[in-house]
Parts: C-alpha cells; sequence; structure tokens
C-alpha cells in the first residue's frame, strides 16, 4: 500500500508541473522530461517495495513436525487414597541401554517409570492398560484390557515371558514387569523397565488415550487414570 500511494502523489504532480496542451505537440525536450520523470518512479517504487517488512509475509510450513509425543502419563489422583504418576518416555534408538539389547532394535521402545503413594502396606497390586478412558474417577468405564494381538489367556499355551512382551497381552503390566508392592504412605517405585509394545500412538496398537487401572488382590480396582500427552493443550 506504501508504494501504491506514493505513485499516486507523484503522478498527480507530474500533470500539474508538465502539462501538455490539447493543440501543440510535444517537443523533444518534454518526451525527455517525461521519460526521466518515469525512471525516476520506477525507483521510487522500488525503493518503497524494498522497505515492506518482512513480517507481513506468510511463514513457510513446516515440514518436520512430529505427529506423535515423545511423552505419555498416567496421573493418578482421583479422589482414592492412591496417587502418583506412571510416566512413558519413547527411548531413542541412539540412546538404547544394554539391557534393552535382546529386544529387535528396528522396533520401537518405551521407557517406564512407576511412583505411587497409598498402597496399602504388605499387599501385591496388579496394574493394567485398559481400552478405553475413564471420566471422573469410575474405573468401571475402561472397558477391557488392552490386547490388540487377541492372545487367549485361558489357552493353556500361552505363556507370557517378560523378555518376549510382544507374545503378552500388551496391556498387562503386572504380568510382564512385576506386581506393585504396597508401601502405604511410602512411595511404591519398581525399578525403570523398558517395553517395546507400548507405543505413544493413538492407534489403536499405541497406548495414548486408554487408560490404566490398579487392583487389590482381591481384583478390585483401587485406582485409575487416563494415559495422555503431557505437552498438549488442555481441552
Amino acid at each position: 500500500m506504501r508504494s501504491l500511494c506514493i505513485y499516486i502523489v507523484l503522478d498527480t504532480s507530474i500533470v500539474l508541473l508538465n502539462p501538455t496542451p490539447p493543440s501543440t505537440k510535444p517537443t523533444i525536450s518534454t518526451s525527455i522530461a517525461k521519460m526521466s520523470t518515469k525512471m525516476w518512479l520506477l525507483v521510487v517504487i522500488a525503493s518503497a517495495l524494498t522497505l515492506t517488512p518482512t513480517h507481513a509475509q506468510n511463514p513457510a510450513p513446516q515440514t518436520n513436525k512430529n505427529p506423535y509425543p515423545h511423552t505419555a502419563v498416567a496421573k493418578i489422583d482421583n479422589g482414592a487414597s492412591v496417587k502418583g504418576t506412571i510416566e512413558f518416555v519413547k527411548v531413542p534408538k541412539e540412546q538404547r541401554p544394554a539391557e534393552a539389547s535382546h529386544f529387535a532394535p528396528n522396533r520401537p521402545l518405551t521407557s517406564v517409570t512407576v511412583k505411587l503413594t497409598g498402597l496399602e502396606s504388605g499387599k501385591d497390586f496388579s496394574y493394567f492398560i485398559y481400552e478405553k478412558p475413564i471420566t471422573g474417577t469410575d474405573c468401571t468405564q475402561a472397558g477391557g484390557q488392552w490386547n490388540p494381538k487377541k492372545w487367549d489367556t485361558k489357552d493353556p499355551n500361552y505363556r507370557c515371558d517378560p523378555k518376549r512382551p510382544s507374545r503378552c497381552v500388551a496391556g498387562d503390566l503386572s504380568a510382564k514387569h512385576g506386581m506393585l508392592k504396597g508401601n502405604g504412605p511410602t512411595v511404591t517405585a519398581p525399578p525403570l523397565y523398558y517395553d517395546p509394545s507400548l507405543r505413544l500412538t493413538y492407534s489403536e496398537k499405541g497406548i495414548l488415550g486408554k487408560s490404566v487401572v490398579i487392583h487389590d488382590p482381591t481384583g478390585n480396582p483401587v485406582a485409575c487414570a487416563n494415559i495422555i500427552d503431557p505437552t498438549a493443550p488442555a481441552s
């Protein structure tokens, strides 16, 4: 807009300062003057365009955006005595530890860190990933255990090997990595572990958008939470 305004003002001044009577033929000097003025106008317009702020241009679109988060978390604080977090972190290929060397190198790998308080002392608790998210504190909304490979746990040939989690029900975290030992008000923090079956995606084979449910020794749920992307904006 700045260059257009300059052109209009200068062009008007040319008409006023260099009038050519209708009955008079333009002389050579008049033509040269007009040509010089036009050249000067082009220089002014070009200069004005170079002064246009760069922020008025559209930024280039990002091409390296990662559609999948690198972390996920289940924040357990639903009004019960059990509180804490279960954190899932994608492990870069170049940072895979030696203890995870038995997993296929071309498969995604996730580390899991559990920190919970309020689990009754002296008791073992199981915990699972379930198919559906929950609302509020109602753990019964979680649906069935997450089992994308449809393993039949009642089959006498079914064996869950923690070193081969692909042969286990994917959501059965306690079968793959051990029960949670209740410590009362003291933090229950089993050693960090790795699992290639816990993909950080929103797909059927991923854990985001699903939930974690903790069960007491009788099988009753005592706490639950949705698995979310902690970096996503609040809805």
